[in-house]
C-alpha cells in the first residue's frame, strides 16, 4: 500500500514533523512560554486526515486476506473537503471504489482533485438547519440501503479510523520525550472530533503503558459560528454540578430559542470562570470516583441531552473544515478533557483569522484557517487569562491552504 501511495501521490505515510515556534508563541502571549507545532500539511492530500484512514485500509485488507475474498466492499465518505481527499488517495491506493458526499458547492479544486482519483462526487444541497448534516444524512442513507462501507474520520461510523489517528499523538510524544520536553497544555481543534478523541485516547494509552509520564491538559476549541461539543461540554459539567451539589449558574432551555441558548453558553464561558474552574478541578480529582462515573454514566446514557445537531443558525466561519453540525465523537473527548483538567472553549472568529494571519506572516507554512484554529483557540485561551504566559503549549497545524 505504501508503494501504491508513493507511485500515485509522490509520498507515503512517514512521520511529520514537529517543531518549536518562538515568533508564533511570542505572538501569542506565550512571553516565557513555548510552542510545539505537529505540521501535517505535507502529509497525503495536505492533511492528518489519511493517516486515520490507511488505518481502515489496513484492517480491510487484512480482513479480505483472511476471507480469501476477491472483490473488494464500495467505500463511502461525506466531507467538505480533506477527509473526501484524504479517503480518494488511500481508496485508490488500495484499489477501492469510493462515493465522497460533499457540499452542491464544494470548490472545484477539490471536486478536481476527488475525480483525478477516481472518486464518485455526490454532491448535496443543503435546505434547511437544525436536522444535521445533509452530507452525513445522504452518506449513512448509503450505507444503510445500499451496504456501501463507512470509510470516514468518525468514531461512531468507523471506529478503526481513531487508531490511525492516534499515530498523531505517539510521535508527538516520542519527539518530546527524546529532546527531554513536556508540555503543560495540548490544543486542538474540534469539528467531528475524531482528532481530539485520536490525540487524547494515543496519549492515554502511552500513559498506561508508561511510555509517557504525565497527561497535559486537553482542550478542545470550536468557531463561534458552529460550537455544538462547547455547549455539549457546558451541559455536562451542569449536570455534574448538580448530582454532586456545586454551584453552576448556566440558565439554559433546552426548548428554548437555539441562538439565545447559545448566547448563554458564551456568557457563562466567559463571565463564570471562577465557577467553571472549581467545576474543572472537582472533575479532575474525582474521574476515577463513584461521584463522576455517576454522572458519566447518565451523560452516556442520555446523550440526545447533550449533543444535537447545530442549530443556532448556518454554521460559518473562515475555519470551515471544523463546521460539523454534530460532533460525532463528543464524548470520549469530553471524557478526555474532564480526565486532564482541560476545557472547550467557544473562538471568537476574530481570533480565527488572527491566528491564520500570523502563520501566514511569521513563518513559510500554507496552512489553512481550519489548520491554524487550535492557535486561535490559545489566542482566546490567553485573552481571557485561562492559559498563562509560561505555558509550554502543543499545537496541530491540519490542513494545507487551497
Amino acid at each position: 500500500m505504501q508503494h501504491r501511495l508513493i507511485a500515485l501521490e509522490g509520498d507515503g505515510f512517514f512521520e511529520t514533523p514537529l517543531f518549536e515556534e518562538a515568533k508564533i508563541a511570542k505572538a501569542a502571549g506565550l512571553e516565557r512560554g513555548h510552542i510545539w507545532i505537529k505540521d501535517e500539511t505535507h502529509n497525503i492530500t495536505g492533511s492528518h486526515k489519511g493517516r486515520h484512514l490507511f488505518a481502515t485500509l489496513l484492517y480491510l485488507e487484512a480482513l479480505r486476506f483472511g476471507k480469501k475474498q476477491r472483490e473488494k466492499d464500495i467505500l463511502a465518505v461525506y466531507s467538505c473537503g480533506n477527509a473526501a481527499l484524504a479517503a480518494s488517495a488511500v481508496a485508490r491506493a488500495g484499489g477501492y471504489e469510493l462515493h465522497a458526499f460533499v457540499p452542491r458547492e464544494v470548490s472545484t479544486v477539490v471536486e478536481r482533485m476527488l475525480v483525478e482519483r477516481g472518486a464518485v462526487v455526490e454532491k448535496i444541497e443543503r435546505s434547511s438547519v437544525g436536522r444535521g448534516d445533509p452530507c452525513y444524512l445522504a452518506f449513512r442513507k448509503a450505507v444503510e440501503h445500499k451496504g456501501w462501507l463507512p470509510f470516514t474520520c468518525s468514531g461512531n461510523d468507523n471506529w478503526s479510523n481513531i487508531e490511525g489517528g492516534q499515530t498523531l499523538a505517539w510521535e508527538f510524544i516520542s519527539r518530546l520525550e527524546e529532546d527531554g520536553q513536556r508540555l503543560d497544555k495540548m490544543i486542538i481543534q474540534v469539528g467531528g472530533g475524531a482528532l481530539g478523541r485520536s490525540v487524547i485516547e494515543g496519549w492515554l494509552e502511552f500513559y498506561r503503558l508508561g511510555v509517557v509520564g504525565y497527561l497535559p491538559e486537553f482542550f478542545g476549541c470550536q468557531p463561534e459560528g458552529g460550537f455544538p461539543f462547547v455547549r455539549a461540554y457546558y451541559l455536562a459539567l451542569k449536570i455534574i454540578a448538580k448530582n454532586n451539589g456545586l454551584a453552576c449558574d448556566l440558565h439554559f432551555e433546552r426548548q428554548g430559542d437555539p441562538r439565545r441558548q447559545a448566547a448563554k453558553i458564551r456568557e457563562y464561558g466567559k463571565n463564570g470562570q471562577r465557577e467553571i474552574d472549581q467545576l474543572i478541578q472537582f472533575c479532575r480529582r474525582n474521574f476515577e470516583k463513584p461521584a463522576m462515573k455517576k454522572s458519566l454514566k447518565y451523560i452516556r446514557d442520555n446523550r440526545q441531552e447533550f449533543m444535537w445537531a447545530w442549530d443556532a443558525g448556518s454554521p460559518h466561519s473562515q475555519a470551515e473544515g471544523i463546521l460539523d453540525d454534530i460532533t460525532y465523537d463528543w464524548y470520549y473527548l469530553l471524557e478526555g478533557i474532564l480526565q486532564s483538567g482541560g476545557r472547550a472553549v467557544v473562538i471568537p472568529e476574530e481570533k480565527v483569522e488572527r491566528a491564520y494571519k500570523l502563520v501566514r506572516q511569521n513563518t513559510e507554512l500554507e496552512v489553512s484557517a481550519t489548520g491554524t484554529a487550535g492557535l486561535a483557540g490559545l489566542l482566546e485561551l490567553r485573552a481571557t487569562s485561562i492559559i498563562n504566559p509560561d505555558a509550554r503549549v502543543g499545537l496541530f497545524f491540519t490542513g494545507i491552504d487551497r
